[in-house]
């Protein structure tokens, strides 16, 4: 039963870290302007965040046979396959602005980084996921979110 009351324990922080990255990203973008493109700036963080996904991907990859509920297998198959797909679209984003393309090259890989980050989320939620894993997805969480004001503008409150 211990082994089972963890992997509830680690659901649920699951659930609560992933609620949380979601409401963080929602607070930072409330009254967010479009910020002025800093190509460095942009890339350095592209580059930082390509590392912290290939991280978490490792971690995802390590927790394979850690699991208890067959019942999740699917689950976190699935989890794996998102994290994979995040992994290599977070490295094609840093070279594309390492080899000096735009906001308006790169928003379509972003959009998709994005898209597979909602996607892995979902799948950890119903997936048991180890505390060393969500780690490492909050600090890849955290880098998206700084990309976020470079290529999401809020739309203005109409008067």
């Amino acid at each position: 039963m211990g082994s089972w009351v963890r992997s509830l324990g680690a659901r649920r922080a699951a659930l609560g870290l992933i609620g949380a990255l979601v409401l963080s990203g929602v607070a930072a973008r409330v009254g967010a302007e479009l910020a002025t493109w800093d190509q460095k700036r942009v890339t350095a963080i592209a580059t930082e965040l390509s590392d912290a996904v290939a991280k978490a991907a490792l971690e995802v990859e390590k927790g394979k046979g850690s699991r208890v509920d067959v019942g999740k297998e699917r689950a976190f198959y699935e989890f794996a396959e998102d994290m994979r797909l995040a992994k290599n679209t977070s490295r094609h984003l840093a070279k594309q602005l390492q080899d000096g393309k735009g906001r308006e090259e790169t928003f379509p890989t972003y959009r998709r980084l994005k898209t597979l980050r909602n996607d892995a989320a979902e799948s950890a939620r119903r997936a048991v996921t180890p505390d060393s894993t969500i780690g490492a997805i909050t600090s890849a969480g955290e880098l998206m979110n700084r990309l976020r004001p470079y290529y999401e503008e809020e739309p203005k409150p109409k008067p």
